[in-house]
């Protein structure tokens, strides 16, 4: 299936029975363009097929038609060998044009609440995308400090984007963990990366004993995070990471609930006796006028 394969068969998912005009209004490409795509694929009797004369409303072929899913592979191609923040860009794009969403952030502020729909999840999406740009700006950083493959369990995994920085980046992954308290968020968590293990409960994340990352990217200020969680993620350092980890933190620099989530970060990292060493910190660009403060620590428990 290719890139516009794909995008045909994602809007026709949750839109059947559309014509060629509005699905090519929907994914941004000209009418001919999509109408020559399903008439191919109609003749040969992959993906599409046609319903009523004229003009023709168009279906998915497959019978699983009803649940949404992203294909991993363009032109039986692993995706992860092309720009990938790109490919999923398009995606997220995609996503959005399924629910008509045009705001950049659920309610317009930039935060999801644990009972957002599926709808408003996607509308998160384009920062996602920064966040996922605001990662890739502190990778060569990181690869100074990776001895070899890395378990990556990454705190407010969102749509797990950073699996697509960390494969861009050439950085080798073991093993890929995402906790979200969002379920609509691993929803697509799960679509978008293969392979990944997603959990609501951070509990549920197994012991790693290979060389390991905790990542936090933009969540220590979210108005979901209280002090209580907070200690529940120390707790379950020591338990998951036994042999330690690489701790990497990106947050806005001077936004006060970041700073004060990051505090009770270091205070319950104190109490639990959990060492850590400064490798390396910096700030960089963000999506904001301001900018990230990026920290990147070694974890002794």
């Amino acid at each position: 299936m290719n890139e516009l394969e794909q995008r045909i068969h994602a809007y026709l998912l949750v839109s059947p029975n559309s014509n060629a005009k509005l699905i090519a209004r929907a994914i941004g490409e000209d009418v001919s363009t999509v109408n020559g795509c399903l008439y191919e694929n109609s003749k040969k009797g992959t993906f599409f097929k046609s319903v009523g004369d004229t003009p023709p409303h168009w279906n998915c072929l497959e019978p699983d038609a009803g649940s949404f899913s992203i294909n991993m592979q363009v032109d039986g191609q692993d995706t992860f060998n092309k720009t990938n923040l790109h490919f999923f860009e398009n995606r997220i794009k995609t996503i959005r044009s399924h629910f008509r969403h045009s705001n950049t952030g659920y309610g317009n502020r930039g935060q999801i609440s644990p009972d957002a729909s599926v709808d408003d999840v996607a509308t998160y999406a384009p920062l996602g995308i920064a966040h996922a740009n605001e990662l890739q700006q502190t990778l060569e950083d990181l690869k100074k400090f990776v001895p070899n493959e890395l378990h990556v369990l990454e705190i407010g995994c969102g749509m797990a984007l950073s699996r697509a920085v960390f494969k861009d980046g050439d950085l080798s992954i073991s093993s890929f963990h995402g906790y979200d308290i969002n379920e609509q968020m691993l929803w697509y968590a799960k679509r978008i990366v293969e392979g990944g293990y997603f959990y609501d409960e951070l509990d549920r994340v197994p012991e790693i004993k290979g060389d390991g990352l905790l990542l936090v990217n933009h969540v220590f200020g979210q108005d979901t995070v209280a002090a209580s969680h907070i200690s529940t993620w120390v707790r379950n350092i020591s338990r998951v990471f036994p042999n330690g980890c690489l701790f990497l933190s990106i947050e806005p620099e001077r936004y006060a609930p970041s700073n004060q989530g990051f505090g009770v970060f270091r205070e319950e990292l104190r109490k639990s006796k959990i060492r850590f060493r400064v490798n390396s910190e910096y700030t960089i660009p963000s999506q904001h006028k301001g900018r990230k403060m990026v920290r990147n620590w070694s974890l002794s428990v």
